[in-house]
């Protein structure tokens, strides 16, 4: 998992700042988060995996921009592919997100 994390956002393996890592997934999706703390940065960092299987890479051909609704996001769209990516890990992602910012203020 740590190297994963590593490779996904970028950092040296063997780095102690990336903290409370925890892996998400969805099989039925076949979608995949790393989530986690680095200290160093005083960052929460989310990194998806990228396309793996057949599945994954058909979702990520779906390329259309599809709309999103967020407090202070108005007219805002996303990749429709990554956002069903995103939908399917949200309820546990989320609340693991929440928690990192409750202990990491």
């Amino acid at each position: 998992m740590q190297k994963w994390a590593f490779y996904a956002y970028d950092a040296v393996p063997g780095d102690t700042a990336l903290k409370d890592l925890k892996i998400i997934e969805d099989s039925f999706h076949d979608t995949k988060v790393v989530a986690g703390y680095d200290a160093a940065k005083n960052y929460i960092i989310t990194s998806f995996r990228g396309s793996a299987t057949v599945m994954y890479f058909l979702e990520d051909v779906n390329f259309f921009k599809t709309d999103y609704k967020a407090p202070g996001c108005n007219s805002c769209n996303v990749h429709e592919g990554f956002y069903n990516a995103y939908k399917s890990l949200a309820g546990a992602l989320t609340p693991y997100v929440q928690t990192l910012r409750s202990k990491y203020p």
